[in-house]
């Protein structure tokens, strides 16, 4: 049996997601990483994600204000916002000359409660890349050492100071400011595997065993969590890996990175990340972090976006399919045909489905240019 919680911001008066509700939520990344990026533009990406079924979105910022960024997403969308905190507790650092040895733990505390106060309503802690296991990163062969960008800064972090991860070691000082603030946890997986070739490891394990021990430490100091698990794996083994992972941690929301089942798909990561989906869903995976086909390309623009999410919305709807076709699914046929309204709720992406129409067919919605006059529905209708 699955947990159950709600993630929404304080002092945002905005509807909570429900997470581990039985239909997977989708989160969209958005953030400042690069000079040629705007606030403006990330925006647009927000209000692109919102239209086209995100639940949560994700801020990985690096650069720019980044609190006026948070102010401005969460001002273009009534949706929760999740961040990865340390990206701005090494900004700030760096800009005070205080990166990496300069970090105190009032420092730490200050920039998660400042947070917290914003609006927040999941942070994503790498709190489990700790020292002891920072030690075995190059001593294992894996074709990517370490996936994660945020576990990567702790990962210098640690290596240049020669000190514990702050967020593991302030850990009890973090927690009850979450939960003062209601902010939902998401276990950041800094070990995931970042090929397929990588897998799943001895590292992964350890960690996750750590991510056991967090759960439970946030359940009793009243705050939600949730586990990233990990982002490639070979088809036939993510809907046992999910299976696997839910039972390991006793029903916590699970957050899966794509899922990606190949690397031969670049461009086209987007689907490869919907096909991958279907086992998982199927498996009870409760979030979903969208894949675009810009993964591992460059930064996606607005229609990567609307693509990610389409095509994820058909793997739900192929996932939580029911064994017998319902009315909804003849309206969407004959809608495509030209005999019926189009409705929203009718097509994952009506917009698109109005385009192509209008596209293929000389400016008509009626019929279809495959078959033409000889179109057995067309000649149905008329015969009717």
């Amino acid at each position: 049996m699955g947990k159950y919680y709600e993630i929404g911001g304080y002092g945002r008066d905005i509807a909570p997601v429900a997470i581990g509700s039985g239909t997977p939520k989708l989160i969209t990344i958005v953030g400042m990483t690069g000079p040629d990026q705007t606030a403006a533009m990330e925006a647009q990406k927000t209000r692109t994600a919102y239209k086209y079924g995100a639940s949560i979105i994700a801020d990985v910022s690096t650069e720019g204000h980044i609190a006026d960024f948070h102010r401005t997403i969460m001002d273009a969308v009534p949706m929760p916002l999740s961040t990865v905190p340390f990206y701005e507790i090494r900004q700030r650092a760096i800009q005070r000359d205080l990166w990496p040895g300069g970090i105190s733990k009032g420092f730490v505390l200050d920039v998660i409660a400042e947070q917290a106060e914003r609006g927040v309503g999941c942070m994503t802690l790498h709190a489990t890349l700790t020292k002891d296991l920072s030690r075995q990163v190059l001593q294992r062969d894996r074709t990517i050492k370490l996936q994660a960008r945020g576990g990567g800064f702790i990962y210098e972090y640690i290596q240049k100071t020669d000190k514990e991860n702050p967020l593991w070691e302030y850990l009890d000082d973090i927690l009850p400011l979450m939960s003062k603030y209601g902010v939902a946890m998401s276990l950041g997986s800094s070990f995931r595997s970042g090929t397929v070739s990588d897998n799943y490891d001895a590292l992964c394990l350890q960690e996750q065993l750590l991510h056991s021990q967090l759960c439970a430490r946030a359940e009793t100091m009243g705050v939600n969590p949730m586990v990233e698990i990990g982002s490639h794996h070979r088809y036939n083994l993510i809907g046992p890996y999910v299976k696997c992972m839910k039972r390991f941690f006793n029903g916590a929301p699970l957050r899966l990175l794509g899922p990606l089942g190949t690397e031969k798909g670049l461009g086209y990561d987007h689907i490869t990340a919907a096909i991958c989906a279907v086992p998982a869903i199927e498996a009870g995976l409760d979030i979903i972090t969208c894949v675009t086909r810009s993964e591992h390309i460059g930064l996606p623009d607005e229609n990567d976006i609307r693509e990610s999410l389409v095509a994820i919305r058909i793997a739900i709807e192929l996932s939580l399919q029911e064994d017998t076709p319902s009315e909804k699914d003849d309206i969407s046929f004959q809608c495509g045909l030209g005999f019926g309204s189009f409705k929203p709720q009718d097509v994952i992406d009506l917009d698109r489905a109005l385009e192509l129409k209008r596209l293929k067919n000389n400016g008509s919605l009626e019929g279809c240019s495959m078959c033409n006059d000889s179109c057995r529905m067309v000649l149905d209708k008329e015969r009717s």
